[in-house]
Order: structure tokens, then C-alpha cells, then sequence
């Protein structure tokens, strides 16, 4: 049992080349994978967010009724006239909306950076084998 045992690979550059790309590709998948967690995450921050502002509306508006004198008089509604579309203001045409950058958590960045130092390294690795 202490003997090694070989075997034969017919052509070992392209069975390597073969699993570095297959590597590579895991990589790919754990580096989206890294990103859409990273999306969720602010999704779900965001919902929190949404939902603390909402509810301190709410209390606000609450505070307001009570403020306010009660009357059975009923104001007027007002419907707004539809607007015939106008041409686009040249503000707006090419203007794309503006995203907040939130800064990730340490901890994401650490795991999509060393996704991506082990990408390069596969893909340093492929270029090493197409160059031979």
C-alpha cells in the first residue's frame, strides 16, 4: 500500500487547461453569486429603512389629527386636468438616475476580493498553458 500508484494522462496540458477553466467558471459563479447576496442585503436594508420611515409617518400623521380641530365641514376635491405630453426637457433626456454608493461590509469585500485574486490566478495559469 506504501507504493504510489501513477496513471497515464494522454495530454495533461489539455486535461489542466480543462480544469482551470473549469475553475474559473466556479469562480465566475461564486463571484455573482458574492454580488447578488451583496444586492440583497440592500434590499433588505433598504426595506428596513422604508419601513421605519412609514411608521414614523404614520405616527406623525396621527400626531397632526389630534392636532388639529375636528370639523364636519368636507373640502372640495380637486381632480388635476391631464397633461398632454410635452416634448422632454433636455435635463432629462440623457440623464441617467443617480445611485447611492453604499460602502459593502468589510467582510463582502474580503470574500469578492479573494474570488477574484484566485480568478486571476486561474486565469494567469490558463494564458501559461494557451502560451505553450
Amino acid at each position: 500500500m506504501t507504493d504510489p500508484f501513477y496513471v497515464g494522462i494522454r495530454d495533461p496540458t489539455t486535461v489542466r487547461k480543462e480544469l482551470l477553466m473549469g475553475a474559473r467558471d466556479v469562480l465566475t459563479s461564486l463571484k455573482r453569486y458574492e454580488v447578488q447576496r451583496e444586492i440583497r442585503r440592500a434590499k433588505v436594508e433598504s426595506l428596513f429603512e422604508l419601513r421605519t420611515v412609514m411608521e414614523e409617518l404614520m405616527v406623525l400623521n396621527r400626531k397632526l389629527r389630534q392636532a388639529l380641530p375636528k370639523t364636519t365641514i368636507k373640502a372640495e376635491v380637486v381632480r388635476p386636468q391631464p397633461k398632454k405630453p410635452s416634448a422632454p426637457h433636455p435635463a432629462h433626456k440623457g440623464a441617467a438616475p443617480k445611485k447611492k454608493e453604499e460602502a459593502a461590509p468589510p467582510k463582502q469585500k474580503d470574500q469578492l476580493e479573494t474570488l477574484q485574486d484566485a480568478m486571476a490566478r486561474v486565469e494567469e495559469q490558463l494564458r501559461d498553458l494557451e502560451s505553450h
